[in-house]
């Protein structure tokens, strides 16, 4: 896309430049005025679809990137996990065995979800206090106490979520490729009619346009610089601190 872009780019500043010459050595005022009333209608146009594509281009980064960044996330998730099960086995398997011998499948999956009421959580306190293993005891009530913000996500409901969210966020762009193409297939046409017309150029409205192409060009900037500068800088702070956490403490 970006190399037909800027082919196509390459083109119109060819064609461009051949006007400004012929607006140059031509004596014919009414041909020139036409001629700038078709290459501003265009020339909008292309910057307004060049922005679009930038703006296309960014959002399929960040999509990628953020894929990237939940399976890694993902992964760091299993390695800690593992990391956690193989330091402390007998611990962890006597916690479980203690919550299979306090509590029934359904009190269980509430601990697990972190999905108690202030009431239940005492009542689980209460029920923990009777176990006599002090380090298992100590455990669960920190497992209970912890705050809810730190409930387990659901795996298997994630899984169902990313296809959809990339099959969405395709669908977007496949529409505003085709919109930002649009204009400016639009542009071009406009420009062909109205130097083949000889249509005559209205001065309000080549202000207008001329100010609107300008804005276009400036936004298409300031996204680039924005994008660098915060979200593709955040999303690769991320990344590197997940792989350099993970890569620390694989040995």
């Amino acid at each position: 896309m970006r190399i037909e872009k800027w082919g196509f780019l390459l083109s119109y500043a060819i064609y461009l430049g051949f006007c400004i010459i012929f607006s140059i050595i031509s004596k014919d005022t009414s041909a020139i005025n036409t001629m700038i009333f078709a290459i501003t209608i265009a020339s909008t146009a292309f910057s307004i679809s060049d922005l679009m594509f930038t703006k296309l281009d960014i959002d399929k980064k960040e999509r990628e990137s953020l894929y990237s960044l939940y399976h890694l996330t993902k992964y760091a998730k299993n390695f800690y996990i593992n990391k956690i099960m193989e330091k402390y086995k007998d611990e962890a398997d006597k916690m479980v065995s203690v919550l299979m011998e306090l509590f029934d499948e359904a009190e269980i999956d509430k601990i697990i979800s972190g999905s108690l009421t202030a009431e239940e959580k005492e009542n689980y306190l209460d029920k923990i206090k009777e176990y006599s293993n002090d380090g298992v005891k100590d455990c669960l009530k920190k497992l209970l106490e912890s705050d809810d913000e730190m409930s387990i996500e659901d795996d298997e409901n994630d899984e169902k979520m990313i296809p959809e969210v990339l099959i969405f966020s395709k669908r977007n762009e496949k529409i505003k490729y085709i919109l930002a193409s649009s204009i400016a297939v639009m542009g071009l046409i406009a420009l062909l009619v109205i130097l083949t017309v000889r249509i005559e150029a209205i001065p309000y409205i080549i202000n207008a346009l001329t100010g609107l192409a300008f804005l276009a060009v400036i936004l298409n900037l300031l996204l680039k610089e924005y994008y660098k500068a915060n979200s593709l800088k955040k999303l690769t702070e991320e990344k590197n601190k997940l792989i350099r956490d993970i890569s620390s403490r694989r040995s």
